[in-house]
């Protein structure tokens, strides 16, 4: 399967994510592949625009303390981690559709 350019593109944003996440977290290279059980020549591999696997990238996240999708680059229309998304939401309408439960983040509302 050949790879396209726009899929190229998102796997190396994906990679500098990934890089730049790990240097906020003060994490040298060898000390994350270390943390995520991987070789760290993979590591840079992945960091310069390698295609991960969805269990690499979900191990990773875990390792850096972050959801699996802030590693993914970011989409238009999509709030950045810096900028959380904000919506005022009446609760009380949603009783009676049927839900039961909203997941935000690490948050669970029961309703």
């Amino acid at each position: 399967m050949r790879i396209q350019s726009g899929d190229r593109k998102t796997m190396e944003e994906m990679g500098k994510r990934i890089r730049e996440i790990r240097r906020e977290r003060r994490l040298s290279i060898a000390k994350l592949a270390a943390m995520a059980d991987m070789d760290p020549s993979y590591l840079v591999r992945l960091e310069k625009g390698g295609n991960p696997s969805l269990l690499i990238l979900n191990r990773l996240a875990q390792c850096l303390d972050v959801p699996a999708g802030m590693l993914l680059p970011e989409q238009e229309n999509t709030p950045s981690p810096q900028e959380p998304m904000s919506q005022e939401v009446d609760l009380t309408q949603l009783r009676d559709t049927g839900v039961r439960k909203i997941v935000l983040g690490d948050c669970v509302l029961f309703l």
